[in-house]
């Protein structure tokens, strides 16, 4: 009986740690400090650089109606309220694998590897040579990402905002599920001299003021399983076979008790 009372008391104690220890892994932000009036998380966005594939709303406005249609293909189009893959394609201008954008009357301008403001402000120059009283916008038509792994809706993401941050482009996957690892997160980054990596903890409070808790355009994030995935995954296949296992071992000895009387 006493043996019993410490078997079982053995097993609450490793099942307590055991929870303990399920819950840090699975809530985000853990140790993020709660700030006061007072208090603030200093933000630390990186600047990012155009790159090609990119795709780039530009509208070029100047006094004349006629430009104005040449330059901007939906400026008589008034009717229109949202957008989809294909319009954003077809009514923005994409960058070219050599790094340029091409435009009606101002032909071919280089826009990779400068950030938004630089190339707004390159074309607002470029335009001032071709024509009068005229005002240049730019911006990223689109914010497109991939995210993978253990998440509910995996895939490619088309996001019509400029910036998206980790925990925004998890929730756009449907979350992370149980068998993902928070810790774990892997972030591949395309840049001009290659691509680079970043493994994030999700769970620690230090995230919100990391760079990396702004994600880039055509980053590419992958969420890792966790070390018992495996092991969940496969104990119905290993209690069968020791379920069988048992059965056999339990149906020889009947056998051979009953062959020895």
């Amino acid at each position: 009986m006493r043996t019993l009372q410490m078997l079982v008391g053995w097993l609450t104690i490793i099942l307590f740690f055991t929870s303990c220890n399920s819950y840090r892994k699975l809530v985000y932000l853990r140790e993020v400090p709660i700030t006061d009036s007072a208090g603030l998380i200093r933000g630390n966005k990186p600047e990012y650089k155009l790159q090609p594939t990119d795709l780039l709303y530009v509208r070029i406005i100047t006094q004349n109606e006629q430009m104005n249609i040449l330059f901007n293909p939906d400026f008589q189009d008034r009717t229109s309220t949202g957008q989809n893959d294909q319009n954003t394609y077809l009514k923005n201008y994409p960058v070219d694998d050599s790094g340029y954008i091409n435009l009606p009357v101002i032909k071919k301008v280089k826009v990779a590897g400068l950030t938004v403001p630089e190339a707004q402000q390159l074309l607002q120059e470029t335009a001032l040579i071709y024509l009068a009283d005229v005002q240049v916008t730019l911006k990223l038509a689109n914010f497109r990402f991939a995210i993978l792994g253990e998440v509910k809706i995996p895939g490619v993401k088309n996001v019509f905002d400029e910036e998206v941050t980790l925990l925004e482009a998890l929730a756009y996957g449907g979350d992370i599920t149980y068998n993902g690892n928070r810790q774990e997160i892997l972030i591949i980054r395309r840049t001009a001299d290659g691509s680079k990596t970043y493994r994030i903890d999700a769970t620690g409070g230090s995230l919100i003021g990391d760079r990396q808790f702004y994600i880039q355009p055509n980053d590419i994030i992958y969420v890792q399983p966790l070390r018992s995935t495996l092991f969940r995954e496969r104990a119905s296949d290993y209690l069968f076979v020791v379920t069988t296992l048992t059965s056999t071992i339990s149906m020889v000895v009947l056998i051979l008790t009953f062959l020895n009387k």
